[in-house]
């Protein structure tokens, strides 16, 4: 099992909507979101989206981006996307959970 896992917004959104987000726990103990991920949650509580409140989560642990500079050179994705990666890349034995297809190709 790998030491950190990581999850993007889609995984986490998607998940609470069908009411399986306990999944994860299930699956991994404890998952982590970067800071860009709980941020684009919580714009979509403003916007009255049904997203999860990450409070009611004590095994969701947000992580800051040590380098968040490099958020910016990524281009092709979105900001949770980006914030994952970044955050991939900073720890050892990482799972990451992301739902883009530009992050599939070669």
């Amino acid at each position: 099992m790998p030491k950190i896992v990581i999850c993007d917004t889609s995984a986490v959104l998607y998940l609470h909507r069908l009411r399986r987000l306990d999944l994860l726990k299930e699956l991994y103990g404890k998952i982590s979101i970067p800071e860009t991920v709980a941020n684009e949650l919580e714009q979509g509580q403003v916007e009255g989206e049904d997203i999860p409140d990450i409070s009611d989560y004590p095994w969701i642990q947000i992580k800051p981006i040590p380098t968040p500079n490099i958020i910016r050179l990524v281009t092709d994705l979105g900001c949770g996307e980006a914030g994952v990666l970044a955050l991939a890349l900073e720890e050892q034995d990482t799972l990451v959970i992301l739902d883009d297809l530009l992050v599939d190709r070669p």
